[in-house]
C-alpha cells in the first residue's frame, strides 16, 4: 500500500503574510529614525536595508513549492529471491531537477539513485516495505512508500503413485491412476501416453485406455502440471498379454462369442484355416498353434462358439483348463448334465462341455447356454449313455429334444483337428 507524500517543510505563507500586513509600520520606523536622530547617520540605515533583503530574501526561498508524486510503480506481490522494477513518476512546480534516494526493510537495492531501480527480493518470505525519498534541492525532501509482499517460491507438483497392472489383457478396457498432489495446492492438468504416442481425450487422473491388440511391452507415461513449474512425468513399462481367461457360454480365451471375427483377427492374426462347412465357417490358429479355433456365423460373420485345446492355458474361474482331472471340473460345475460318447461331458445350462480322456481334459467348447429350454425340459431318471455305469442327469439325452442343443451338437460334430 502506498503512503501518503511526507514532508517536515514548515509553510511560508503565514510569514509572507505577516510581512505585507507590516510593511508599513516598519518603512515608518525607518524613516522616523533616520529624520529624528542624527547618530542613526547612513551607515546604518544601509545595514539595515542588507538586512531587510536578505530577510526577504529567505522569505521568498521558503515559498518554493515541494515536488509532486504522479505514480509510484512497483508490484505487490514477488517470489523469494526474485527481482522487481521500481519506479516513480514526479514532478517540480518551479521546475527543479529532482533527485532521488530509495530504501527497503529487506533485499538488495541496485542503482538506489535514480528513478527506476531493481530490487531483488529478500532469502525469506514476508511483508517488506521499499520507500522512495525525492527532493528539489530547495524544500525538504518528500517520501513515498509501497508495501511488498515476498512470497515463498512456487513447487511442482509432485506424483506420488502410478496405479497400472503389470499385465493387460490385449482389446480390454482398463483403468489407468495416477496419484499427484501439489503443495500451494495449484490446479492440475494431466496427459497419458503409450510409447510416446498420446492418448487423445486422456486428461484426467483417472482414465480408461481401450487396449490395443498387439501384444508385447508397452511404457505407460503420465505428465502433470501445475502450469507455473515445468511437468513432471513418471512412466511404467506393463506387458500386453492376451486374455486367458475361460467364461462359460461367453468368452474363450480372448474370443468373446457374439463379437465379430475381425475382433478375434486382432488379436490373433490371421487364421491358418479358414473354411466354409454348411452356413458356418470353421476358422483356426494352428500356425504357429495358440490352440484356439471356433465357428463363425457365415452371414453375420460373428463367433457363435469356440474350442480351447492344448497348448493353449486359459482357465476358468475354479482354475480348471486343458488337462484338468475331471473330479476338479465337477467341483466346479456339478454333475454332468449330458454325456455323449464316453467324452463329451455337457453343461448345457452353463454354455461349456469338456472332452474327457483318462478322468482329464483333453478340450473345452464354449457356446451359448440352452438354459430356457432345459429348465422346461421333466426331470427324469438318469440314463446310462457310456456302459461305464456314469450317468447323465436325464433320460432320455435332451441333446434329443432340444432344437438348440442339436445346433451345437451339430457345430460340435463339424470340428476336426
Amino acid at each position: 500500500m502506498d503512503s501518503k507524500a511526507t514532508s517536515s517543510q514548515p509553510s511560508t505563507q503565514l510569514c509572507l503574510s505577516t510581512l505585507s500586513r507590516r510593511w508599513s509600520a516598519f518603512g515608518w520606523v525607518i524613516f522616523s529614525l533616520y529624520r529624528y536622530y542624527s547618530w542613526f547617520n547612513k551607515y546604518l540605515l544601509a545595514l539595515l536595508l542588507c538586512c531587510l533583503s536578505f530577510y526577504l530574501g529567505c522569505s521568498q526561498e521558503e515559498a518554493n513549492n515541494q515536488p509532486v508524486i504522479d505514480r509510484f510503480i512497483a508490484p505487490t506481490e514477488v517470489s523469494v529471491g526474485a527481482k522487481a522494477d521500481l519506479h516513480i513518476i514526479a514532478r517540480d512546480p518551479e521546475g527543479d531537477p529532482l533527485t532521488y534516494a530509495w530504501s527497503a526493510t529487506g533485499g538488495q537495492m541496485e542503482n538506489a539513485v535514480s528513478r527506476t531501480v531493481s530490487w531483488t527480493a529478500p532469502d525469506k518470505a514476508g511483508p517488506f516495505t521499499v520507500t522512495v525519498y525525492i527532493s528539489d534541492g530547495v524544500s525538504a525532501p518528500i517520501a513515498r512508500t509501497k508495501q511488498i509482499q515476498v512470497k515463498a517460491p512456487n513447487v511442482p507438483p509432485e506424483i506420488t503413485d502410478l496405479v497400472l497392472p503389470q499385465n493387460i489383457v490385449a482389446t480390454e478396457v482398463v483403468k489407468l491412476f495416477v496419484v499427484a498432489t501439489d503443495p500451494d495446492n495449484d490446479t492440475l492438468t494431466y496427459a497419458w501416453a503409450v510409447d510416446g504416442e498420446t492418448i487423445s481425450g486422456a486428461s484426467k487422473a483417472k482414465i480408461d485406455w481401450e487396449v490395443p491388440t498387439e501384444l508385447g511391452q508397452v511404457t505407460i507415461q503420465v505428465t502433470v502440471s501445475d502450469q507455473i513449474n515445468p511437468p513432471v512425468q513418471s512412466s511404467k513399462t506393463v506387458t500386453i498379454v492376451r486374455a486367458s481367461t475361460i467364461a462359460p457360454g461367453q468368452k474363450a480365451d480372448a474370443i468373446t462369442l457374439g463379437d465379430p471375427f475381425q475382433k478375434t483377427q486382432q488379436t490373433y492374426g490371421q487364421p491358418s484355416i479358414f473354411e466354409q462347412v454348411d452356413d458356418l465357417i470353421f476358422f483356426a490358429f494352428w500356425n504357429p498353434d495358440l490352440g484356439v479355433s471356433g465357428f463363425i456365423d457365415g452371414e453375420e460373420k460373428t463367433v457363435v462358439a469356440a474350442f480351447i485345446q492344448a497348448p493353449n492355458t486359459a482357465k476358468t474361474g475354479a482354475g480348471n483348463g486343458v488337462n484338468s482331472p475331471l473330479v476338479s471340473v465337477e467341483e466346479e460345475f456339478g454333475p454332468v448334465e449330458d454325456i455323449r460318447d464316453n467324452l463329451e461331458h455337457w453343461y448345457w445350462t452353463r454354455g461349456i462341455e469338456f472332452d474327457i480322456r483318462d478322468q482329464h481334459v483333453e478340450q473345452i467348447f464354449v457356446f451359448r447356454p440352452v438354459l430356457e429350454r432345459l429348465l422346461a425340459a421333466p426331470a427324469v431318471k438318469a440314463h446310462n449313455t457310456d456302459g461305464t455305469g456314469r450317468r447323465s442327469s436325464a433320460s432320455p439325452p435332451i441333446s434329443d429334444q432340444v432344437e438348440d442343443i442339436l445346433y451345437y451338437k451339430r457345430i460340435r460334430g463339424n470340428y476336426r483337428r
